[in-house]
């Protein structure tokens, strides 16, 4: 599932972290699962609320090369920081 977030991480210089790790994947397969369509909605659960948010979290605040962020989960919902 990482494997997409990390090629992009890895184009922007940017170590991910995640915080909490079997969190977010409940949390992710929760958002994500269903089983009549296999693995089509994880990966759009993915783009949603992983790459779509660290994206503008790296346009909104002055991301630097070879930075690292912490993913982590707050109120049910992923968050980003720098570290």
């Amino acid at each position: 599932m990482y494997s997409i977030i990390n090629d992009q991480t890895d184009k922007a210089y940017m170590a991910l972290r995640v915080d909490d790790n079997a969190a977010v994947e409940a949390l992710l397969a929760d958002k994500g699962y269903q089983p009549d369509l296999g693995a089509r909605p994880v990966k759009r659960a993915v783009q949603k609320y992983v790459i779509d948010k660290l994206s503008i979290f790296m346009i909104e605040g002055s991301t630097q090369e070879a930075c690292k962020v912490e993913m982590f989960l707050a109120n049910d919902e992923l968050q980003f920081r720098f570290i």
